[in-house]
């Protein structure tokens, strides 16, 4: 069976290494020939040309804005720089629900894409099934610059089992907003710099009339599918996975 390859997109220059560069090297002299042979005698022997290297990449868009069209353009910009050698047919997927569920769909009916975009905690499932590869092999070969030009705090979350399954790529980050005006009207005039000033602002910022909360201090979004990282800083910072 195809296996899916959960990677990102940047993962696909990486393949250049593995697929690329087999080409013997030329030679600036000329043959030599035996005294009395006619030049019209002489074949020029023909290169075998190099087989194009096919893959599919299925890529999800959750947000507004012209993000579809710029992953194509790295695309576009890569299967350039590998005309002739690699070819990467880039496929919009929908959200992050509808690439899983056809990235796996078409693994386990044995056509999986070659790279997909996807989820971090999606991998559970997929290496529970077998459906991806680790990516150590290929990381070795490329080089710890490779590896090393990401943060590490990324690279953590892409590890089951001893063994690398993902690259990152389109990490979200979150925010921390705050009400200026609520903040002066308790005496504050800057955001919370640790976690022990966030707990202390927001009690300050609580407000009771006739014994009922009218206004939190603090609110974590928990709304949607996705919601379950916007507590995972409270729980990685404080020694939880």
């Amino acid at each position: 069976m195809k296996k899916l390859a959960l990677l990102s997109m940047v993962i696909i220059l990486a393949f250049s290494f593995t697929l690329v560069g087999c080409g013997g090297t030329e030679s600036s002299e000329e043959p030599t020939k035996p005294e009395g042979t006619p030049a019209t005698a002489e074949t020029p022997q023909e290169q075998p040309a190099e087989k194009v290297v096919d893959l599919e990449f299925y890529f999800p868009v959750s947000v507004g804005g012209a993000i579809s069209d710029k992953i194509q353009s790295y695309v576009d910009e890569f299967n350039k720089a590998q005309e002739g050698k690699i070819n990467v047919e880039a496929i919009f997927a929908g959200n992050y629900t509808d690439t899983y569920t056809k990235a796996k769909t078409a693994a386990e009916a044995g056509d999986a894409p070659d790279i997909a975009i996807l989820l971090q905690a999606d991998y559970f499932d997929l290496t529970d099934l077998g459906l991806v590869e680790p990516l150590d092999s290929y990381i070795a070969k490329e080089g710890k610059e490779y590896i090393n030009d990401f943060y590490p705090a990324l690279l953590d979350g892409s590890v089951v089992d001893g063994s690398r399954y993902s690259i990152p790529f389109q990490r979200s980050t979150q925010v921390l907003f705050y009400n200026k005006a609520a903040f002066a009207e308790v005496g504050l005039d800057r955001a919370p710099d640790t976690w022990e000033e966030l707990v202390e602002y927001g009690k300050k910022l609580v407000k009771k009339e006739n014994g009922e909360v009218t206004r939190w201090g603090f609110q974590v979004p928990m709304g949607g599918p996705f919601s379950y990282w916007n507590i995972q800083p409270f729980s990685l910072e404080n020694g939880v996975e």
